[in-house]
């Protein structure tokens, strides 16, 4: 085992006694931490979730010197900070071509026909619920968006966080759809 490999495994040692001094309840609190990570991530757009937990908890371990003995709170909310230094990382960075075709490309008239078609055969694929959802999300106007989105909200009894949370997971499902049917017409 090299000097480095050494170093990782005292410092993965001081992590785990960070989180707990039970050394089950530390590996559970741990794998917990690491599927909120990937959780969270995924839920902000994320594409590779799974390898920015991993760089986050690479970053706390790194750090865990420094920081175990100073912390005072939860040691899950430090890790949710890097994650979110990490992913504000993430979105600055170039994106990789593998991932273009989650860019928008310039549409020709006949493309945008071919799009807003598959859009409309992927609207009938939600139930009756979503649709209406997110159809009443989208059809305000600019000026009254936030107060509509606010109505919307109240109406259906829930926070505007939880609305938001909804329509986006409509949202993607939607868009692997039309990326789907888009991709078949092509052929």
């Amino acid at each position: 085992m090299t000097m480095t490999k050494e170093i990782d495994v005292v410092k993965f040692e001081k992590l785990l006694n960070w989180l707990d001094s039970d050394r089950d309840l530390a590996g559970q609190k741990y794998e917990s931490i690491r599927r909120r990570l990937i959780w969270v991530l995924r839920s902000r757009g994320c594409l590779i979730p799974e390898e920015l937990a991993d760089e986050a908890i690479d970053r706390v371990i790194n750090k865990i010197e420094t920081v175990a003995d100073g912390y005072h709170g939860d040691p899950a909310l430090y890790f949710y900070s890097v994650s979110r230094n990490l992913l504000h990382e993430y979105y600055r960075r170039p994106q990789p071509e593998e991932l273009s075709e989650f860019t928008p490309q310039p549409e020709t008239a006949e493309r945008e026909s071919e799009r807003n078609d598959c859009l409309a055969v992927c609207l009938q694929t939600l139930t009756d619920a979503q649709r209406q959802l997110f159809i009443g999300y989208h059809q305000t106007d600019q000026n009254n968006h936030i107060k509509q989105r606010k109505l919307l909200a109240l109406s259906l009894n829930i926070s505007e966080g939880n609305l938001r949370r909804k329509i986006c997971r409509i949202k993607n499902t939607l868009q692997k759809c039309v990326l789907n049917c888009l991709g078949k017409k092509k052929v």
